[in-house]
């Protein structure tokens, strides 16, 4: 989730767009963030923090939680006090840190979690095919896995073995680490002098070995792990639809493929101290099976959605269960997508981390200090506040030009509120663009509702799109035309207005007052058209426009991987891009260069285009003799730079 800040940090490129000379060098700029940060609410109560896909969750003897912010790349920690921390990852996917904090290292996807009686951290760096460790002085190594992907290395050290697929982790007391390798089919055994060997699975998938030795045995599929405490070990052989269970030397299917018990893919099993089994399968449940033999629900309705806070566990809503855990309260810790939910021993269910973006975080405070969520798109008042869509938290945020952030439109839900109301209180679906036109009328992109929503005076109504998704037919008034996925929206100094409909592979065109036609794109996904009438070319999934002060419109053309320019008479060229996903031709002419995706496009004063060549991780400045520049980023994703050298910078 830090590296979505980054969009923000184009903003400074953008601005100083403004002051760049047309010479044919590149200008130097520099990089800072202007809004967002990586707290995503560490340091505040966990009901409040803003929390991606939870594929992992923990409990330690001493009250503390720990779970797998997977899509944040980061690993979180919840104190018995309710406040959130990271204790490893930056929230940008990669893999660096070895021997430093684990809150300065990389992570890749993590996803199950384990915890020793030393309080040492184990990571199914999946992402990265390793384990990882953070000890309890937060330092983080690699503790299985050399970085390849692969099936070697048993009898040797487990930092220099391949791993496949490491999904889950267990650990027992006397220290022994098991790995779910969820993509060889099999769990391997790390002792505590460091070897690694085959536990369970032949390595090739398949239902075999029922009461032999379980290296012997064929798993399908391996994932979630718990250990109970006799130290059997339990394996959710996901796709032979049960529990097998190690104990003694010996593999048994402990629950499913019985005609008592059926489950459908389990994916996660825990074992609480009087030898209660619980399992999640795609079932959108979770069951228990009591060591007398009694298979129970404890949570879930059946329904695959959140619901239920506050009453009985077994009448509520799961999104959807990725791991379980139990701590030594007898709570049942359910991690439900982007929600951790606890079910109390009186078997009541609350979530305890992870509010969904139902808040705002850092609204009323520095822009610098806020959370956003996919950034996409930004644009300037007249006096100097900044709008930013905010997509993935279905908000528009407005930065004062004091720096102060705020929700300026939208609720958090994804969904659509009737015109005529308070802005505020309307809810968006997905909103990627944002403009301000000449009369400070706000217009929003509302992607996946497929209208132009349109605030004056705070209050919201529908610019163009009917709300249901379609091709209209040009000629049409903006609010009876129907559009298909918008993504962003720009216009002119005329107030002229052009809407970027993206899934229609066209651009179209409303000036004041009047009905919309065709700018450009002919409704066929393609990159073909160059040098002829624009509303005749193809189009590709355009995810951007601009107008530069003569009225000509640049539109960033994603999917063909090109810039395009329609003049004031209605010509159409490419002015980068050669049709080709790739990098190259700096310093060159943009005609010849490479892109790849690229999904922004603003030009400034003197006719200096920018790019952000989005798939390449940086931002490219076309001059005014047509030649092409990197001024930001490098080869890779990521997040670093701040108050540097622009070209220095990392973003993603």
């Amino acid at each position: 989730m830090l590296a979505l800040k980054l969009a923000l940090g184009f903003l400074s490129l953008f601005l100083a767009a403004g002051r760049a000379q047309t010479a044919t060098a590149a200008p130097a700029f520099r990089v800072e963030t202007f809004a967002g940060s990586s707290l995503a609410g560490d340091g505040g109560p966990a009901t409040g923090a803003q929390i991606g896909s939870i594929y992992g969750v923990v409990a330690d003897h001493s009250g503390n939680l720990y779970l797998s912010d997977t899509d944040g790349h980061r690993v979180r920690k919840i104190a018995p006090n309710g406040i959130i921390t990271t204790i490893a990852g930056t929230g940008a996917a990669g893999f660096s840190g070895d021997g430093g904090p684990g809150t300065a290292a990389q992570l890749n996807t993590p996803y199950g979690l384990a915890v020793d009686l030393a309080g040492n951290v184990f990571i199914a760096d999946l992402g990265n095919s390793r384990v990882r460790r953070v000890a309890a002085d937060g330092t983080i190594t690699t503790y299985a896995g050399g970085g390849a992907s692969g099936a070697t290395g048993d009898g040797g050290p487990a930092v220099k073995a391949q791993l496949l697929g490491p999904r889950n982790v267990a650990v027992d007391t006397a220290g022994i680490v098991y790995i779910s390798e969820f993509s060889s089919h099999r769990v391997r055994r790390v002792g505590t002098d460091g070897i690694i060997s085959t536990f369970a699975g032949t390595g090739a998938a398949g239902y075999s070995g029922e009461g032999g030795a379980p290296s012997h045995a064929q798993l399908n599929f391996p994932a979630g792990l718990a250990l109970d405490r006799t130290g059997a070990l339990y394996i959710a052989d996901s796709q032979n639809g049960c529990i097998r269970k190690v104990a003694n030397g010996t593999i048994v299917t402990a629950l499913g493929r019985s005609p008592e018990v059926t489950l459908l893919t389990p994916t996660a099993v825990a074992v609480d101290l009087l030898g209660n089994t619980y399992v999640a399968d795609l079932s959108n449940t979770v069951h228990v099976y009591s060591p007398d033999g009694k298979w129970t629900l404890v949570a879930g309705n059946g329904a695959p959605k959140f619901m239920g806070d506050g009453g009985p566990a077994k009448d509520a809503g799961l999104a959807y269960v990725h791991e379980l855990a139990v701590d030594l309260a007898g709570n049942l810790d359910i991690a439900d997508d982007v929600r951790l939910r606890q079910v109390n021993p009186s078997l009541r269910i609350a979530t305890i981390a992870g509010d969904a973006y139902q808040h705002s975080i850092g609204d009323g405070g520095p822009a610098n200090a806020a959370q956003l969520h996919l950034p996409s798109a930004v644009s300037m008042d007249s006096a100097g506040n900044l709008y930013i869509a905010d997509a993935e938290t279905q908000r528009i945020r407005q930065v004062q030009r004091s720096g102060i952030i705020g929700t300026f439109a939208g609720t958090g839900n994804a969904g659509y509120t009737r015109d005529g109301i308070a802005a505020t209180a309307a809810d968006l679906n997905s909103p990627f663009g944002v403009t301000v036109d000449p009369n400070g009328n706000i217009l929003i992109a509302d992607s996946f509702n497929h209208r132009v929503r349109q605030v004056t005076g705070g209050v919201i109504a529908t610019f163009a799109g009917t709300g249901t998704s379609g091709t209209g037919e040009e000629g049409l008034a903006p609010a009876k035309t129907q559009l298909r996925g918008p993504r962003a929206v720009c216009g002119d100094r005329s107030g002229t207005v052009y809407i970027v409909d993206t899934s229609n592979h066209r651009v179209l065109r409303g000036a004041p007052g009047g009905n919309l036609t065709v700018a450009a794109g002919n409704g066929a996904p393609g990159d073909e058209g160059d040098g002829g009438p624009a509303r005749l070319a193809e189009l590709n999934e355009p995810g951007a426009c601009t107008v530069d002060v003569r009225g000509n419109l640049y539109i960033a053309d994603t999917l063909s991987h090109r810039i395009r320019k329609v003049t004031t008479d209605g010509v159409i060229a490419t002015i980068a891009g050669t049709g080709k996903a790739d990098f190259g031709g700096d310093e060159g002419p943009a005609t010849a260069a490479v892109l790849n995706t690229p999904r922004g496009v603003a030009v400034d004063g003197n006719g200096a285009v920018y790019i952000a060549d989005t798939a390449n991780n940086r931002i490219r400045l076309i001059t005014a003799d047509g030649v092409i520049h990197t001024v930001a980023g490098r080869p890779f994703a990521g997040f670093s730079g701040d108050d540097g050298p622009a070209l220095s910078a990392v973003f993603n």
